[in-house]
């Protein structure tokens, strides 16, 4: 289960700079990928029945949320969030 919590950390230029160059070898494939998916969403749209609709539906994580320094009990009784976002897409052509 991933935590989510404030840390700080001290680290040396060349390590942060080694790192943003590792992200940006992935970055022309990821933006490659994304402006794909985008042209097909924008054709389906385009091309899209009346009597249709698209659904996008972004599935999220669930968050636990409590205190950094918890005691024992208060792990067991954790809130959870769960965030879950959807789009509605119809087809409104006007005709004239």
């Amino acid at each position: 289960m991933k935590k989510i919590s404030l840390v700080n950390k001290e680290t040396a230029p060349k390590e942060i700079f080694d790192y943003i160059k590792g992200l940006l070898a992935t970055f022309p494939y990821h933006a490659l990928l994304a402006k794909w998916q985008r042209a097909q969403f924008e054709v389906l749209l385009e091309n899209l029945p009346s009597d249709r609709a698209v659904c996008v539906h972004d599935y999220s994580q669930n968050y636990g949320c409590r205190a950094q320094n918890e005691l024992q009990p208060q792990y067991f009784n954790m809130k959870k969030v769960s965030i879950h976002v959807t789009v509605f897409y119809k087809c409104c052509k006007v005709t004239r």
